[in-house]
């Protein structure tokens, strides 16, 4: 259970991802009651602000900052336990990964879902507490704040008048994630949701004020950073890996997208000095 599961404190969290960037090997859902600082997900960094509900996919670089007593709690879980291949599953999680609309990965509460999710916490708190802990239990309340949060997303859309573009834009996101090392031609991502690319850019740029291109560019961009991060590599490896079969070529890309060269961003991560990526990009 504890290796599948865990309940850590906010301030074992916070201690655990603070003094460093660090990729995360599972999922973590955070709620943030009354916190103030800093979180950085994917070298975005966002002001913490009171009652959010953080969802940190596996496989983020993250980094915290919290300055005060944050109030709240954190879950985390792994592929095993919440059987994420699952198809029953599915529907609990499969668009989360996705959702990052202007690399946002939080949700602000009205006070109904404080309530809401004060009651699944709750329930989830109180099977694990258990000398003898109910795993199916749990994995069913884990699903229900993952579905309200997925609601949440969805309404918070509805509010900002793009929620007719929010399946083509998580299908495109989708897409993007599976293909993003083989395919870089908005053409071909437009044509698996049977789209001219003209048209979906249209969809793209009215929710997100990005293009198709874009898109692609920042996950190329945003792999290439965890790749210099996280692994020892060689530029030229990495190039190879994002399906640049010309390394110097992908040297100027990074260069002119980031504003330093490939080196000098593993340099500059190596002591913790990460350059910040562009929200506007």
């Amino acid at each position: 259970m504890q290796e599948d599961l865990q309940i850590p404190s906010l301030r074992d969290f916070d201690a655990q991802f603070r003094h460093k960037l660090k990729r995360t090997g599972g999922y973590y859902l955070l709620f943030l009651k009354k916190a103030s600082g800093t979180l950085t997900v994917d070298f975005f960094e966002h002001e913490v602000i009171e009652n959010t509900l953080f969802f940190i996919a596996k496989d983020r670089a993250i980094q915290t900052h919290l300055l005060n007593d944050p109030g709240g709690w954190v879950i985390y879980f792994d592929d095993p336990f919440l059987d994420v291949h699952n198809e029953a599953h599915q529907g609990a999680f499969d668009n989360l990964q996705f959702h990052y609309f202007c690399h946002q990965p939080f949700v602000t509460l009205t006070p109904a879902s404080l309530t809401h999710i004060k009651f699944l916490w709750e329930g989830i708190q109180a099977e694990f507490s258990r000398d003898v802990k109910n795993k199916e239990a749990i994995r069913s309340y884990l699903k229900l704040l993952l579905i309200h949060y997925q609601r949440t997303i969805k309404s918070e859309a509805e509010e900002k008048g793009t929620s007719g573009r929010y399946t083509p834009i998580i299908q495109v996101r989708k897409d993007i994630e599976r293909h993003f090392k083989t395919q870089k031609n908005a053409a071909f991502y437009a044509g698996k949701q049977n789209f001219s690319a003209k048209h979906l850019n249209e969809i793209v740029k009215g929710a997100l004020g990005k293009t198709i291109t874009n898109l692609i560019h920042e996950r190329i961009l945003l792999e290439a950073k965890r790749m210099l991060l996280f692994s020892d590599k060689s530029i030229k490896e990495i190039a190879y890996d994002l399906g640049y079969e010309d390394p110097p070529y992908f040297f100027r890309f990074f260069k002119n997208s980031e504003g330093v060269t490939p080196e000098r961003f593993r340099g500059l991560s190596e002591n913790n000095t990460v350059i910040p990526a562009d929200r506007t990009a």
